[in-house]
């Protein structure tokens, strides 16, 4: 996670836009026609509430003369408001304000805005990460309520096998409690989970969550009914970005539970049970990365389970998915979307095996763990069939092998950014951004560095630097006056400074780090003062005794300096890949989201199961309210019907956002 806290408050300079002349005195006469406040989560409701100041003082400089210090005051109240999340995450927030449309009987218009970004725990970016920013962009960077405890979030829908559904989700934040339920006249899921995660601060572990789920769902296949119930304990590390930004993820669980069905026995197979209690061991491993336009992810998954009460391995579920996303610009705030998605199951029976656990087929299908960034699909998508409607083969109710690919295309037709454009693509914003992002890097570096078991050694060897410099400044003190023993004496005062304040009591970590720093290199904006103590002391005043010191002096400092930036280079590396989702964050808010968007959608599908090949093709629509719903709805043509399948099916999910927003 981002480690140092990394607010800065802009100062009031005024930018310029159409027909307003940079260096123009606008208390000279010019008077405020119109202002502008933009805040990218203005749509939120509880930050309405604490900007509500800020808009009226900005609304009551319409119609008057230009005043830096109201102005000022406006920019101030702008960032003091979005300073109100409740969430406890460090984060860059800038403020702007720009003057636009200036015109010869001197009025202007005003333009103010504002950039808060929160970053969490997040510090490493899988292929999922995406979904959440464009779906969920508030969340991502931390903009939660103050004093928050509940998250309400209802659903609805409709789909060939289910038919009308509608549920929700609701999170309890200081339990870690996350309930979520639907149902229809045929189907019903029932989820509940107990979580907590922790991002450790150092070493190759950049995430860890667990969590404990119970669940109970039941759902058609084709004329009949599958049904599951189960306990589950999850665990799951991500790994920090190699060199290479790759993110390397494991996750495991035990479970038990019960499966049953309505399938008679003559419609399966010798070694399958229609219902039975199971025990199974998970097992998850998978690769990720992302670039600026595309990303690529990996997984294999591995089930080890027992049918009954007794221990052993009664049958094996093998998994594996790759999922490729491209993502392009083809205008401003308008991306033309590409996901292809493979995914391959194979099951071994050793013993017996449940119904439930072997392969059904349809536009809606199970995921092998319940992590919501991590989606692995344990049957094949075919969205032209309804849920589980492939559920006979010539084996019998359920499959043991299946193969499957997915395309989804989408293009923004329209859409309204979530950051106008005359705030986007003002310089001084951007500017000030990435100003912000080199800063916090060299405080994450210098945070990360500070707390090295290296670097606390290191401190402590630096002792031995003490002596001779006391030494030398007591020469440098007996010397004759000139005018380079009085630049010596001045630099080797500088130098105490940092050398004292290494080893005080009261010093924060921070401060020993710049201080070694300080003396040691003049990497990262240092200036290594035992170098320059060293030119301009020891090689200027030619006094043997003064020589002799210094000599002493170089051949203590040179270790130290080599192992200061060997640990140095370490924390650059760490602090680089920490900054990386700030700067992924600030470009898809600024040049990607819509507040409203309209996306055509379109899809095929081919899998085999069960001995059998299938396809579908079709298409839709999505829209997205950022702040309220999003909803897509389509039609999926059957191309391989079978005897008693349909044409196709209609699909149509709507999902509404936190109602206590």
């Amino acid at each position: 996670m981002i480690r140092a806290l990394y607010l800065l408050a802009s100062t009031a300079s005024v930018a310029m836009a159409a027909g307003c002349v940079p260096g123009t005195n606008y208390e000279d006469g010019w008077r405020v026609h119109a202002v502008r406040v933009h805040h990218p989560f203005r749509y939120l409701s509880w930050l309405r509430t604490s900007l509500a100041p800020a808009f009226r003082a900005a609304a009551d400089l319409e119609g008057k003369p230009f005043n830096n210090a109201a102005v000022s005051a406006v920019q101030q109240a702008l960032e003091d408001g979005s300073r109100t999340s409740s969430l406890a995450l460090r984060g860059l927030l800038v403020s702007a304000v720009g003057a636009t449309e200036c015109t010869a009987d001197k009025n202007l218009d005003l333009v103010f805005t504002v950039v808060d970004l929160r970053l969490g725990s997040e510090a490493f970016y899988v292929l999922e990460s995406r979904e959440a920013e464009q779906d969920k962009p508030e969340e991502t960077t931390g903009q939660v309520p103050p004093k928050q405890r509940f998250r309400l979030m209802p659903s609805a829908g409709y789909n060939a096998a289910d038919k009308l559904f509608a549920g929700g989700a609701l999170d309890v934040r200081q339990l870690g409690l996350h309930m979520e339920g639907f149902g229809s006249g045929r189907r019903r899921r029932l989820v509940a989970t107990l979580q907590g995660s922790r991002d450790p601060e150092r070493g190759r572990i950049g995430h860890a969550e667990g969590q404990l789920t119970f669940s109970n769902n039941s759902q058609p296949a084709a004329d009949r009914h599958l049904g599951q119930g189960s306990l589950s304990a999850v665990g799951a590390l991500t790994l920090r970005p190699t060199k290479n930004d790759w993110v390397y993820r494991f996750a495991g669980s035990l479970e038990g539970g019960f499966v049953q069905s309505n399938f008679a026995a003559a419609e399966l197979d010798p070694f399958t049970v229609s219902g039975s209690s199971y025990g199974s061991i998970k097992a998850m491993a998978g690769i990720s990365k992302a670039t600026v336009h595309q990303g690529l992810a990996a997984t294999y998954g591995l089930e080890l389970g027992a049918t009954g009460r007794h221990i052993g391995v009664d049958w094996v579920r093998h998994f594996a998915t790759v999922t490729h996303d491209l993502w392009w610009p083809v205008a401003n705030h308008r991306l033309l979307e590409f996901q292809t998605r493979v995914a391959i199951g194979a099951i071994q029976v050793p013993g017996t095996i449940p119904l439930g656990k072997r392969f059904f087929g349809g536009n809606s299908v199970p995921v092998f763990l319940p992590l919501p960034q991590w989606d692995v699909p344990t049957s094949p998508l075919i969205r032209g069939i309804p849920s589980y409607r492939l559920s006979r083969f010539q084996n019998g109710a359920g499959a043991t092998s299946f193969q499957s690919i997915n395309l989804t295309g989408a293009v923004t037709a329209w859409g309204k950014p979530l950051v106008p454009l005359e705030a986007s693509q003002n310089p001084e914003i951007r500017t000030k951004l990435n100003g912000q992002l080199t800063s916090a890097q060299r405080v994450v570096k210098a945070s990360v560095g500070s707390k090295d078991p290296a670097f606390l050694a290191l401190v402590q060897r630096m002792k031995d630097l003490v002596g001779p410099f006391t030494q030398l400044s007591d020469r440098v003190a007996m010397l004759p006056e000139s005018e380079d023993v009085t630049a010596c004496a001045d630099l080797v005062d500088d130098t105490a400074d940092p050398l004292s304040r290494l080893h005080r009591s009261d010093a924060s970590a921070l401060t020993v780090w710049d201080s070694a720093g300080k003396l040691l290199t003049a990497e990262g904006g240092f200036k290594n003062y035992l170098a320059a103590v060293d030119a301009s002391c020891v090689s200027k005043l030619k006094d043997s005794t003064v020589e002799e010191i210094g000599e002493r002096l170089r051949k203590l400092a040179e270790p130290h300096r080599r192992t200061y930036e060997a640990i140095a280079k370490i924390a650059e590396m760490e602090a680089e890949a920490e900054i990386k989702p700030a700067k992924r964050i600030i470009n898809t808010l600024m040049d990607d989201l819509n507040l409203v968007a309209v996306s055509p959608v379109a899809i095929f599908d081919a899998a085999r199961i069960g001995g059998t090949s299938h396809y579908s093709t079709g298409g839709g629509v999505r829209f997205s309210l950022v702040s309220t719903v999003s909803f897509t709805i389509g039609w999926a043509w059957n191309l391989s019907r079978k005897p008693g399948d349909g044409p196709g099916a209609i699909f149509f999910s709507t999902e509404f956002k936190d109602l206590f927003h």
